[in-house]
């Protein structure tokens, strides 16, 4: 079926050809497609100009819009007099020209309204947008909540206008999204993706002459673009990004070509919790793991690893010279807050052992969205694990009063570890979002609840 760039492609031909010329009668040869009361309203009026709007074709006419549709296999000739053949259907003559609507399969349809009420009633008074003018926010909120595949509401013309299934797998290839992903799951990031991947795809069409595939053919342009899909119809031949074989399956009734590996069905978001000592970090990890989300905690993996008894020894060895397997964690602790250099000799051991753990964890793990709590975060290079940072933080008072309850210190040793970490101001500054974790548990989950039920889906 013709999509937004062929009916460019075909409306370019009309306007370079009928503009201007006025309808002096009207041979119907299939009367399923135009009635005579349409025919009598259209002889004598002169085609203004030839617009579209998604799938359709507009001729603006003195008096009237009519508005065609080419479905399947309709197409537009101009033609010598009386040389028709058995599927030209509709035989306009005007001035001096005679202009056929051709439809092998007779699906293409014609509607006639007046200009008031043109996009009033139907055919396009519930057609939505084109990609071309379609404001993403209106678009992701018509998908956010749907269930249905991203195929089927590409193709949907009340969802965004003028995309058929040609184009709607190449659009959905470029985006890195698989079609069976659902509305409902896909983020604003994704739709602004779509969006202007749509844009880019039907406008490299037009220039090319649509895409000839099947009959689809215009007067004067030939449809180029086919030699530049990537996917479409294209099934077990290697993928053009990844040499993987392009595979294809029905969705919504439609044959649906995709890359497997370019168009994941899935994307993780991984999101990361950090901030200062004592500040609260774990409290939003709970929070998520209480929405069902997958949380990996770095903390709890250094912790697993100095049960290791071969990570007890490296590390003995390290920080006192002696061969033991058995571990003193506060004596470390207390080295470590004081040594500098120890400190660092500690972490450059234990930070890549910690890094592969959660690598092995993501890798395996089919989590769409995964909480890391990492204190060190922006002091390491386990940024390099996140799409997004969440730091939590407190008032200085409040944080020295929970880390002198919680490990037993005085004031002064709990400023000192502060002092050990990044700034906070500098972690604020590089965090994405900001979660105050000064007052009451109940206080800090409304703000947990704002950002998840708010931001997680726009990431």
């Amino acid at each position: 079926m013709p999509e937004l760039p062929e009916v460019r492609v075909v409306s370019k031909f009309l306007n370079s050809t009928v503009k201007g010329l006025t309808i002096k009668n009207i041979e119907i040869r299939y009367d399923k497609m135009m009635t005579k009361e349409m025919k009598e309203k259209l002889i004598g009026q002169k085609i203004n100009k030839i617009n579209t709007h998604g799938k359709y074709i507009i001729f603006d006419l003195t008096d009237y819009d009519l508005i065609s549709h080419l479905r399947m296999e309709g197409k537009y000739f101009i033609r010598p007099t009386k040389t028709y053949n058995k599927h030209d259907h509709i035989i306009f003559h005007l001035n001096d020209k005679v202009l056929v609507y051709n439809d092998v399969r007779k699906f293409g349809t014609f509607d006639l309204r007046e200009k008031h009420l043109t996009y009033k009633t139907k055919p396009l008074n519930k057609l939505a947008d084109e990609p071309f003018v379609i404001d993403v926010n209106v678009f992701y909120e018509k998908i956010k909540k749907s269930s249905a595949p991203l195929k089927t509401l590409l193709l949907n013309q009340e969802i965004i206008a003028g995309i058929g299934n040609i184009y709607a797998d190449e659009i959905l290839f470029l985006s890195k999204l698989h079609p069976l992903k659902k509305g409902k799951e896909t983020s604003l990031k994704e739709s602004h993706a779509i969006i202007q991947n749509s844009i880019d795809v039907l406008s490299r069409a037009i220039l090319k002459g649509g895409t000839t595939i099947y009959s689809f053919k215009s007067d004067g342009d030939v449809g180029y673009f086919a030699q530049e899909l990537l996917v479409h119809r294209r099934y077990n031949e290697e993928c053009k990004i990844c040499s993987n074989l392009i595979e294809k399956e029905k969705i919504g009734g439609r044959t649906t070509y995709y890359c497997n590996v370019c168009q994941r069905k899935w994307t993780m978001k991984k999101i990361g919790i950090t901030g200062s000592l004592g500040t609260g970090k774990s409290q939003a990890s709970n929070f998520f793991k209480k929405q069902g989300h997958l949380d990996i905690s770095a903390d709890l993996i250094n912790k697993e690893l100095l049960e290791e008894k071969e990570v007890i020894v490296d590390i003995n060895k390290m920080l006192f010279n002696i061969d033991s397997s058995t571990l003193d964690k506060e004596k470390v602790r207390n080295l470590i807050f004081s040594n500098k250099n120890k400190k660092k000799e500690l972490e450059l051991y234990l930070h890549p052992l910690i890094y592969a753990k959660i690598k092995e964890i993501l890798s395996s793990s089919k989590e769409e969205i995964v909480f890391l709590e990492i204190p060190l975060l922006y002091e390491t290079n386990f940024i390099d694990l996140t799409d997004y940072v969440i730091v939590i933080y407190a008032d200085k008072e409040v944080q020295i009063k929970r880390i002198k309850q919680r490990d037993n210190i005085s004031k002064t040793e709990a400023i000192k570890r502060i002092k050990s970490q990044m700034p906070l101001k500098e972690k604020l500054l590089k965090a994405d979002y900001v979660i105050n974790n000064s007052n009451t548990q109940k206080e800090t989950e409304k703000q947990l609840k704002t950002w998840y039920d708010n931001y997680l889906r726009r990431l």
